[in-house]
């Protein structure tokens, strides 16, 4: 008998139905948390487990005044989240500008602020029209904020979807994020000056919209497998299999006749400071002064470029991004040169020295999971049952994992509490590690 494919009921209500289509893609491990009495106090937050969250039931959550409801990512999203705390460095309107400047350089064009919770936190959307790879988007995201000086740090500043650690033998979540403006929740709409205006969901979804439509998506997927690159391999962006006058030349063309239409600063600004940086081999603030002055005096900027009042940040933005992933001419050859003599190292170095790599993405995890056994035996065994790394060579490198080297930073949380799956009570070291 032909097996019929389940169907997920959706609301009835319209509003209802585009806060499942947006956020209820994913059913698995939602969180939730009765909402607190007192305003100012942290949500008791926990996973529920065991069974999807269908359509109906989470936005029935989503009005229940007395409940706060949270999802997390599947292997696609339609979405992103820059996530900043109350209490972080970065809730002013000049940070969070910088953020949307930021964001700008890898094609998203447009956010949607909202205040998270009475906390007066923070939450920057980037809809998109179409789903992208959520660990590629996670990665992006990442990469961006990190070249405009951006720290991500938990209680600061945290992007979702998180560029998580992937395990062969069980399935590690993306972390999950609270549901926009739940009534009586303190989420409002913000305006650039980050005040509330709006608790309207019918609003928020039109904003949305307009938002996912305005989106560079080419921008975006270029920038999506950048990234990715730079996360599995960390090399240097160049125009490979482009002859470098043919490059330059194609710059030059896009330069000279600067602007003809509305909608073309940030490419202009991106070719501007590609050609500053990789054939005048500027960088710094004589980059961002090359390029401002470019800019002043390119056709048409006075007539079509609607970012005058802020165009030095904005080139600030772009030179930071692009002096991350590219280099002056000439010097990738130099670092071609560096990697063939890294290449030429004796084997049992190369070995030694990608166990050591092995160690320590084995730890990073254990501890970021705070599973991370407290005695050397039991460490041991977890950091050889996960492959590739034998009890001798850990203890050629016991400066890396022993105890009498490297104590727990904090406290283990139970296995239960922490997240990881069933498996993992009783063998810690099932988890892979050398996998991205």
């Amino acid at each position: 008998m032909k097996k019929t494919k389940k169907v997920d009921l959706l609301p009835g209500d319209p509003c209802g139905k585009r806060i499942c289509e947006i956020f209820g893609k994913y059913p698995w491990e939602t969180i939730q948390a009765n909402a607190p009495k007192d305003p100012s106090s942290k949500p008791n937050w926990f996973t529920k487990k065991g069974y999807p969250e269908r359509s109906r039931v989470l936005w029935q959550s989503w009005q229940d005044t007395k409940t706060l409801i949270g999802v997390r990512f599947s292997k696609e999203t339609c979405y992103g989240l820059i996530d900043i705390d109350c209490g972080s460095k970065y809730l002013n309107a000049e940070d969070v500008d910088g953020i949307k400047a930021g964001l700008e350089t890898i094609g998203i064009v447009r956010t949607l602020t909202i205040s998270s919770s009475w906390s007066q936190g923070i939450h920057l959307y980037t809809p998109f029209p179409d789903s992208v790879g959520t660990f590629n988007l996670a990665v992006t995201l990442e990469q961006a904020l990190v070249a405009q000086g951006f720290e991500i740090k938990d209680g600061q500043l945290e992007i979702f979807p998180n560029p998580k650690t992937f395990g062969s033998t069980i399935f590690i979540e993306y972390k999950a994020h609270r549901l926009p403006l739940q009534p009586k929740s303190g989420s409002f709409i913000l305006d650039d000056d980050l005040n509330p205006v709006s608790d309207n969901l019918p609003r928020f979804l039109e904003l949305w919209d307009q938002a996912a439509q305005s989106q560079n998506m080419d921008e975006l997927a270029q920038a999506l497998a950048i990234a990715r690159d730079n996360k599995l391999k960390h090399p240097k962006r160049h125009k490979k299999g482009v002859k470098a006058q043919e490059w330059e030349a194609n710059l030059k063309t896009e330069i000279d006749e600067g602007w003809t239409a509305f909608g073309q600063t940030n490419q202009l600004l991106k070719s501007m400071c590609c050609y500053g940086l990789v054939f005048k081999g500027l960088s710094g603030k004589d980059l961002v002064d090359d390029v401002l002055r470019m800019v002043v005096n390119s056709p048409g900027y006075e007539e079509f470029c609607r970012h005058q009042h802020e165009i030095e940040r904005r080139i600030r933005a772009w030179t930071n991004s692009v002096e991350k992933f590219y280099y002056p001419y000439g010097q990738w050859e130099q670092a071609k040169r560096l990697q063939s003599a890294e290449e030429k190292v004796p084997s049992n170095q190369l070995k030694a020295k990608e166990a050591q790599n092995r160690i320590r993405e084995a730890v990073k995890v254990l501890q970021q999971l705070k599973i991370f056994p407290r005695t050397a035996n039991a460490r041991k065994k977890a950091l050889v049952s996960q492959g590739g790394v034998s009890s001798k060579t850990l203890y050629k490198n016991r400066e890396l994992w022993h105890p009498d080297y490297l104590q727990s930073s904090e406290e283990c949380k139970p296995l239960e509490k922490s997240g990881v799956s069933e498996a993992l009570r009783e063998n810690p070291a099932q988890i892979d590690f050398s996998k991205p």
